[in-house]
């Protein structure tokens, strides 16, 4: 029986350094999480937009003190949101008749309306659109789905799309502060927010 000849030094040593490469990169392959597209997907579903997310912080704070005139300063003091992202939202607000807008040396701005008649369905509607969770639930003068006079699940989606609208018709800005530190003690929470760590946008 012939016996292998032993590889030279150097090639014994190269494929040794590939074998130890490829084992190290399967452990950190194994080590990754696996996450489906599926599973990816689901982290934006049903998800609202930043700006729309930080909107409605800053109508809660307005709407904490509704006879309050804020500056930018303060509400981004007090809600820990940055300056430029403040100023972008509030003259946002003013657009869409949220917010009235004071000019002068007591300017800022003030809630244009009572806290209660303001929904959150109101709110989201006017910066993402209607509300719907698919295209055959808000397809009215839009774009339509090609299996929609086929489609089973059709009318179920439009009862789930009532029901999501319902509910956030059912919150308003009052229901969100009712409670809150902000109306117990406002100036407390503004200093807080002076002393916290900034958002970043």
């Amino acid at each position: 029986m012939i016996s292998p000849v032993p590889a030279p030094a150097t090639e014994r040593a190269k494929r040794n350094s590939r074998l130890l490469g490829l084992r190290h990169h399967s452990k950190k392959l194994e080590s990754r999480p696996v996450r489906s597209s599926f599973a990816l997907a689901c982290t934006n579903m049903l998800r609202i937009n930043r700006l729309t997310d930080y909107a409605i912080v800053l109508l809660a704070r307005l709407g904490a003190e509704p006879k309050r005139v804020f500056r930018a300063a303060e509400l981004s003091a007090s809600t820990n949101l940055p300056p430029a992202t403040v100023g972008k939202l509030l003259r946002a607000l003013t657009r869409k008749g949220f917010l009235h807008s004071h000019r002068g040396v007591h300017g800022g701005y003030q809630l244009a309306g009572k806290p209660e008649e303001i929904s959150l369905a109101r709110v989201i509607a006017s910066f993402e659109g209607p509300l719907g969770l698919t295209v055959c639930t808000h397809s009215e003068g839009g774009p339509t789905c090609r299996q929609q006079v086929l489609c089973p699940a059709q009318g179920h989606w439009q009862q789930i799309n009532r029901a999501l609208v319902s509910a956030l018709n059912g919150v308003t800005l009052a229901d969100l502060v009712r409670g809150s530190e902000f109306v117990r003690n406002p100036v407390s929470m503004e200093a807080a927010g002076a002393r916290g760590s900034r958002v970043h946008c």
